[in-house]
């Protein structure tokens, strides 16, 4: 008996890819404006992320010499990304497929999204380091009231 093998053709491969990474985007850009613009006060919920909270509770001109410092940083990782993504579909478009080079592809990518954090993280300690004993201490109050604010619109936790 003659068995009958199916294959994916590479373009339907790739329009699945595509129509992933824009749900995606439409999702991100609806929970983004969901994270910023909600709330019945206007704030801002507190931010889902460590880096994040350290970020946006730092004084504007130390907020906007971070960014100034960390710019070149951001930059080679948007160029990136492009190039990261196009590696993922090569690597899952290949035949045969190859479950170890997409370790390697991700691991490597993994790898340079940590050196960019770290590189982010030493600017951070740096800017940090230039406050004195009553910044550190208006500091850390904005810390702590980014991380009592409440999560959900109504006031709901």
């Amino acid at each position: 008996m003659a068995e009958t093998v199916y294959r994916t053709r590479t373009w339907v491969k790739l329009l699945l890819g595509v129509s992933l990474a824009l749900n995606l985007a439409v999702a991100g850009l609806a929970v983004g404006a969901m994270l910023r613009f909600g709330g019945h006060d206007h704030k801002r919920p507190m931010p889902k992320t460590v880096g994040s909270m350290l970020y946006r509770a730092l004084p504007d001109d130390d907020r906007k010499a971070l960014r100034t410092q960390t710019r070149a940083v951001h930059k080679a990782r948007r160029g990136a990304k492009e190039v990261d993504l196009k590696a993922v579909i090569t690597v899952l478009n290949a035949e045969p497929f190859d479950p170890q080079a997409l370790r390697e592809v991700i691991g490597q990518q993994a790898k340079a999204r940590s050196a960019m954090f770290m590189a982010m993280q030493t600017a951070w300690i740096a800017q940090v380091l230039t406050m004195d004993d009553a910044e550190r201490q208006v500091y850390a109050d904005r810390l702590e009231e980014l991380a009592q604010r409440k999560r959900h619109k109504g006031g709901k936790k």
